[in-house]
């Protein structure tokens, strides 16, 4: 990653591990929240509620049907047992109605 600020030559800042999929930054950033570090702000990693992420620098997708996300760096959790997610991009599993069951954790 080379950074170019005004007339100075560019400037190498992090490099990146295609074994790791993880930067190492060698001096620290200014980001664009005002945040100063050499580290990635946990909001630019971070998916919203009903999504997930595969890998840390994949993009973030919608939960599947049968599950529920609660966003940020966690993955996916199936619905328990006597719950159900029909849509994706769930954020919480909804209980079966009275006189219904779901026997299979992951039902839709």
């Amino acid at each position: 990653l080379n950074v170019v600020s005004g007339a100075e030559d560019p400037k190498t800042v992090a490099i990146f591990s295609v074994s790791t999929k993880q930067f190492t930054f060698l001096d620290n950033l200014t980001w664009m929240d005002g945040s100063v570090g050499n580290f990635l702000p946990r909001h630019l990693v971070s998916c919203d509620p009903g999504f997930y992420k595969e890998e840390k620098f994949s993009p973030c997708k919608p939960c599947p049907k049968g599950t529920r996300c609660a966003g940020g760096e966690d993955s996916f959790r199936n619905c328990p047992r006597g719950s159900f997610s029909n849509a994706t991009g769930s954020v919480n599993c909804t209980l079966c109605p009275e006189g219904s069951f779901a026997a299979d954790v992951g039902s839709v």
